[in-house]
């Protein structure tokens, strides 16, 4: 590689910042006098965040005990679809995500399983979503997952002019 180490982990930074290529090229221009290309700024991002993962995957996640997990909705040629995410709340790590088609009990349940994988977590807490305490319990209280309890903590929030106040249920 004709560019230094320090060059490349800046770049993957910056882009992990959201910076554009071209923002990107102009800072190492501008502040280390590194004269590149923006589109040869991406190769080396695109390179070598493939093999920082695979790096970080090998040594594993030092994760918290507390998960947030929530859902949105994409419209999809007219259709509603469902994007699942759960982060852990203390690295701010993505522990889990799932795409589907409909919001029910079982993708649910899916999605859990999936955010869980990495990490065992003390509770996750989640918005009012009518299917996440069927999901929970069918999952955690019924000893499917080998005896793994998760607390499942719901916020709801709700909007009174410029008042916000909060509710937090344990199940």
């Amino acid at each position: 590689m004709r560019n230094k180490p320090e060059i490349v982990t800046m770049s993957i930074d910056m882009y992990v910042s959201n910076l554009s290529s071209r923002k990107m090229r102009n800072q190492l221009k501008r502040h280390l006098n590194h004269k590149i290309s923006h589109i040869s700024i991406l190769d080396l991002v695109r390179r070598y965040t493939l093999k920082v993962h695979r790096f970080v995957e090998k040594f594993g996640y030092n994760l918290g005990d507390s998960f947030y997990a929530d859902e949105t909705e994409i419209n999809r040629e007219g259709k509603l679809d469902k994007f699942w995410c759960c982060l852990d709340w203390d690295t701010r790590l993505i522990t889990g995500f799932h795409y589907s088609l409909d919001g029910n009990i079982k993708e649910a349940q899916e999605f859990i399983k999936k955010s869980i994988g990495k990490s065992k977590p003390k509770f996750i807490q989640t918005d009012a979503g009518v299917f996440y305490p069927k999901a929970f319990k069918k999952l955690f209280y019924s000893n499917k997952l080998g005896g793994l309890t998760v607390e499942h903590k719901i916020k709801i929030i709700k909007q009174q002019g410029f008042i916000i106040t909060e509710l937090k249920l344990y199940l």
